[in-house]
């Protein structure tokens, strides 16, 4: 396998990785951030200081457009200095292709897995005929 190719493959699988962690703790910190760039705005106006930015990216968090750190393509490179290197990093596209492949599938067959605790309640009493009132 050639070295471009392999870094390519290797920065596609990195990429796919880093956007699906990124989006699940993005979606679990969404709140957060929310009331942070609350506080944030509230500071500025005190201080009397514009607030266009706080917004625009209060507006980004409501819109769900999530931001992905970039990975740089040169730490792959020096990665492959060494020609022994090359089957290890060979080893480690193939291992995060198929962790990839098997977290898609515990996802798609444990629906349990990825659920919170009140949605887990909801499922378990909907199967034994009850309904959880809403909050």
């Amino acid at each position: 396998m050639s070295v471009k190719k392999l870094v390519a493959e290797i920065g596609a699988e990195i990429n796919l990785a880093k956007q699906k962690a990124f989006a699940f703790k993005w979606k679990k910190d969404l709140a957060d951030n929310k009331a942070r760039l609350a506080y944030e705005k509230l500071r500025l106006i005190k201080a009397r200081l514009p607030v266009g930015d706080i917004d625009q990216r209060v507006k980004k968090l409501d819109a769900g457009e999530i931001e992905y750190p970039d990975f740089p393509p040169s730490k792959l490179c020096q990665m492959l200095e060494h020609e022994g290197d090359v089957r290890n990093v060979t080893n480690v596209v193939i291992f995060l292709r198929n962790q990839r492949v098997y977290n898609e599938l515990l996802e798609r067959y444990n629906l349990g897995l990825t659920m919170t605790q009140e949605d887990n309640v909801r499922m378990t009493a909907k199967m034994v005929g009850l309904a959880v009132p809403e909050n």
